[in-house]
C-alpha cells in the first residue's frame, strides 16, 4: 500500500493534537518515516502542509518541531476568538431555519454517542463540525474564514479538552445549550454560550502544561 502524504499529515496532526508530541518537540524525520512507513519525500511534504496549518514550526539546521505559542501570543489569540465569536452571532439571522436546526442537532447527537464511546478521534471531528455548521449561518463569509483561521492556531490547545471527561460532558452540555437558544431565537444567550465556550481548553492546557513543568 502506498502511503500518501495526506496520511501521514494525518497521523502526525492526530499525534500532536492528542498530545503524543509537545510543544517545541523535534519532529525527527527518521523517526516519522519509521512510524509512518512513508518515503522521506513524503514525509518532508507532510512537514510542510502541516508548517501551513500552524501545527509544526521549522528552522534552519534544527528541522521541524511542534509550534509553540507564547503566553502572549495565547491571550492575544484568544482575545480575537471571542471578538469574533460575539461578532458572527450578531450575523446570524433570526429565526433560524429548521434545515439549520436539524444539521446542527444531528452533528450534536453523533458528538454526544462518541463521548459515551469513548472515541476521541470521532469526538475532535464531530466537534469540529458542530462548530463548523454553528457559525455557517452568519451571513459574512470573512467573518466564518477569520474564525476558522484563529482555531487552527490554536489547533493543540483546543484538543486537550478531549482528554478532560469532565470538560467533555460539559463542552456536550454548552453545545445542548446553543442549539436551545438557536431553538428559541436568543440571540444573547447564544452570542455569551459561544464566547464562554472557549475557555475551558484553554484553561486545561494551562493546567496540564503547568504540571508537566513546561
Amino acid at each position: 500500500m502506498t502511503i500518501t502524504i495526506d496520511d501521514v499529515v494525518a497521523k502526525i496532526e492526530a499525534d500532536i493534537i492528542f498530545g503524543f508530541y509537545y510543544p517545541r518537540e523535534r519532529l525527527v524525520e527518521e523517526q516519522l518515516i519509521t512510524t509512518t512507513q512513508a518515503k522521506r519525500h513524503v514525509v518532508r511534504s507532510a512537514l510542510k502542509e502541516l508548517e501551513l496549518r500552524g501545527l509544526v514550526t521549522r528552522e534552519p539546521n534544527k528541522g521541524a518541531m511542534v509550534k509553540a505559542l507564547s503566553e502572549t501570543e495565547i491571550d492575544q489569540v484568544y482575545e480575537m476568538r471571542a471578538l469574533l465569536q460575539g461578532a458572527v452571532v450578531d450575523k446570524m439571522p433570526n429565526p433560524f431555519s429548521s434545515e439549520y436546526i436539524e444539521k446542527l442537532s444531528d452533528v450534536h447527537e453523533k458528538y454526544s454517542k462518541a463521548i459515551n464511546q469513548g472515541n476521541i478521534v470521532a469526538v475532535d471531528h464531530f466537534n469540529t463540525e458542530f462548530h463548523k455548521i454553528l457559525y455557517s449561518a452568519c451571513s459574512n463569509k470573512f467573518l466564518t474564514d477569520d474564525i476558522e483561521r484563529y482555531s487552527l492556531k490554536v489547533r493543540v490547545i483546543r484538543s486537550h479538552a478531549i482528554a478532560d471527561p469532565e470538560l467533555l460532558e460539559k463542552s456536550c452540555y454548552e453545545h445542548s445549550c446553543m442549539i436551545e437558544a438557536i431553538k428559541n431565537n436568543d440571540k444573547e444567550r447564544l452570542k455569551k454560550l459561544c464566547v464562554d465556550h472557549l475557555w475551558g481548553a484553554l484553561e486545561a492546557y494551562r493546567t496540564r502544561n503547568a504540571l508537566k513543568g513546561l
